[in-house]
């Protein structure tokens, strides 16, 4: 939303410039908020980003709410709300307002973390022609992920489900490979990712067919990534032979698979699959939740941790706690 966020920000500009005064109000939450649960198209996030408007009917105000990032390990680390208005006491009593909803809302943050075996075993009985979204959230590389770790792709596997598809994993020895021996080929004994820990995550080494390549290169077209050209190198998508069918689409470069269009580009089509298992947090909910019967938020083994209460924290403000209270 950076055009719309934009437009919010110009008449506070265009006042500030004329002269006219503002005032600021600021107030900060007691608690860290896990990344997949900042979304704004889920609740609680969704409600409160819907106050703004009602917040913002005001004379000169202007309301923000500042998720923050969980895994920054500083003394200003921890999520906010933040009020502009043309005196103090207006610019208090909306962020007084909103940092009282977002208190309030602070169970509903506390969400269901998956391990993959479960979360496979539900999809698989989801009675729906739209695919269950696997979100492989401690490998999403917009937090830190490598993109290669193997724990959901290995799960898929052992569970042999069909119509499951897992994007994108980072791999250029692979998809070098699969270049190389070109469509239809079979590679043998391949090594497919693991190869950037954490402790654990190994390659998965089997026989791997190739069923399309492609450049790399195309034009994105979800809400998040819209109009900007990809270049993530050469990629492939792979059928291992001992679990036919599960597919996973490998790239050279790294990118959360937040776009339709990166599927597309080897011949998927995402809403024909049963399952999708995607290294993402958030960011992949604006192009491909529309598609999903459900999402499931996985914790595989990986450098993006979901839940803050597990970081070693040293220089977090006193008083903040690590997770959401439950209830």
């Amino acid at each position: 939303d950076l055009a719309a966020t934009g437009a919010r920000c110009l008449p506070l500009i265009e006042r500030l410039l004329a002269g006219l005064p503002l005032a600021k109000a600021w107030h900060r939450l007691d608690f860290l908020i896990p990344l997949p649960w900042q979304c704004s198209t889920i609740e609680p996030g969704r409600g409160l980003y819907a106050m703004l408007d009602e917040i913002e009917r005001g004379d000169g105000l202007s309301a923000s709410i500042c998720m923050g990032f969980p895994a920054a390990d500083t003394p200003i680390c921890g999520p906010s709300v933040l009020a502009y208005a043309a005196d103090a006491t207006a610019a208090e009593a909306a962020a007084a307002t909103l940092a009282q909803a977002f208190a309030a809302a602070e169970p509903r943050f506390a969400g269901r973390l998956w391990r993959a075996a479960e979360a496979i075993e539900h999809a698989a009985h989801v009675a729906s022609d739209r695919p269950v979204i696997l979100a492989d959230t401690q490998d999403n590389p917009g937090g830190g992920g490598s993109s290669d770790t193997t724990g959901l792709l290995a799960a898929l596997m052992d569970a042999r489900v069909d119509g499951a598809l897992l994007a994108l994993l980072c791999d250029p020895g692979v998809a070098a490979a699969a270049h190389q021996a070109g469509e239809g080929a079979v590679l043998r004994g391949l090594a497919v990712g693991g190869r950037h820990g954490p402790e654990g995550v190994r390659p998965i080494h089997g026989d791997f067919e190739v069923l399309r390549l492609g450049s790399g290169r195309f034009t994105a077209t979800g809400p998040m990534y819209g109009g900007n050209r990809m270049d993530l190198g050469p990629m492939a998508l792979l059928r291992p032979c001992a679990a036919p069918g599960v597919e996973v689409a490998v790239a050279s470069r790294r990118l959360q698979a937040a776009d339709r269009a990166i599927l597309q580009h080897l011949g998927v089509d995402p809403a024909q699959k049963r399952i999708l298992a995607l290294k993402s947090s958030v960011h992949f909910r604006a192009d491909f939740e529309a598609l999903a019967s459900e999402v499931l938020v996985v914790a595989e083994p990986g450098a993006n941790v979901a839940n803050p209460g597990l970081l070693p924290f040293r220089h977090l403000p006193s008083g903040l706690r690590r997770e959401p209270r439950s209830s």
